[in-house]
């Protein structure tokens, strides 16, 4: 399932998750101009390799901590695909979770559930010598904070049928987002019982786990005014009521 859009409308312009887009995309098209052996040294410093952390591999790069690339492994992507999947779900998601937390502490919430989430990826995997690179540990926790904020949202999603035909359909946050993280423990699991794939998929739940635990400390830490409820029905788009 693809997402096309949300339903809800954000009421201020979404700068940080523009920023962070922004910044995502520019890192990539650097990347892309080096060379295969320089990009290898990029993954190997700047993204995250839990043996490093675990103490399974002493760590190489004496001009630069190590628990850094909790941070700057999220601003390092692996292709357009990988880069434009994030990019998507930043957008379509981010601005929403920015509007209701406000721009600062949205990106604390951004870059603490990527860091989570490698957490995670490194209690899971400790002696893997694989650089964990890509905002989607981040972007997780912004689903996750969406996940809790705005239940009553509804997605519009294609679904590819043989590549040519495309379906667009609604579908409820809570289901979207619930099938989203079931899929991600369920690919998690497979992982640890033995499947192989390069798909850090326990930096997913780390950062969605992290990022609902944020919209669940909203939900009930907010100052309401009696006469307005934090959702109600002006923050639907009026061009994206879904039947």
């Amino acid at each position: 399932m693809i997402p096309v859009r949300d339903n809800i409308r954000a009421k201020h312009w979404p700068v940080m998750t523009l920023i962070l887009i922004a910044l995502n995309t520019l890192i990539f098209i650097w990347c892309s101009t080096l060379s295969l052996r320089d990009l290898t040294v990029i993954n190997r410093v700047y993204g995250m390799t839990p043996a490093y952390f675990s103490g399974t591999a002493a760590w190489p790069f004496a001009g630069f901590p190590f628990w850094l690339s909790l941070f700057t492994s999220q601003f390092i992507h692996g292709g357009w695909g990988h880069l434009l999947g994030n990019v998507l779900y930043l957008w379509i998601f981010g601005d929403n979770v920015e509007d209701k937390l406000g721009r600062w502490r949205f990106l604390l919430m951004y870059l603490c559930s990527g860091v989570i989430g490698n957490l995670l990826q490194i209690a899971t995997e400790p002696a893997s010598m694989m650089p964990v690179i890509g905002a989607s540990g981040a972007i997780a926790g912004v689903l996750g904070a969406y996940f809790i904020m705005f239940p009553h949202a509804k997605i519009r999603t294609i679904i590819p049928f043989f590549i040519l035909f495309l379906f667009p359909f609604n579908v409820p946050a809570v289901v979207y987002l619930g099938i989203w993280f079931l899929m991600q423990v369920i690919s998690g699991r497979q992982i640890m019982a033995g499947s192989s794939q390069n798909v850090a998929y326990w930096v997913h739940v780390g950062g969605f786990l992290f990022g609902a635990a944020v919209g669940y400390w909203y939900n009930h830490n907010k100052k309401q005014h009696p006469e307005r409820l934090d959702f109600d029905e002006d923050d639907l788009d009026p061009d994206a009521k879904f039947n």
